[in-house]
């Protein structure tokens, strides 16, 4: 089970569509592309949002539960006021 836990402060830009970084960092600083047939995390985007607005949020998990997915999908809702960092 992914455990979800929120703290910390954030600016809110968007760091990935910065002109002149590297597609290499620019991969770092932007959600992952949805894949087709991905499985909506409806709930626990419903446990994020349901904490109210907070300047950060950590998702804790082993490799391979949908961690990454999990955010991309919740920033897709949140823009433009999220930053992706990997």
């Amino acid at each position: 089970m992914a455990t979800v836990s929120q703290t910390g402060s954030s600016s809110g830009s968007d760091l990935g569509s910065a002109p002149g970084l590297s597609s290499d960092l620019a991969a770092k600083l932007s959600p992952p592309v949805p894949r087709a047939g991905l499985v909506p995390r409806t709930g626990l985007l419903a446990r994020i949002e349901a904490s109210g607005p907070v300047p950060v949020v950590a998702v804790v998990a082993p490799a391979g539960y949908g961690k990454s997915t999990l955010l991309a999908q919740w920033a897709e809702r949140k823009r433009p006021r999220s930053v992706w960092i990997s």
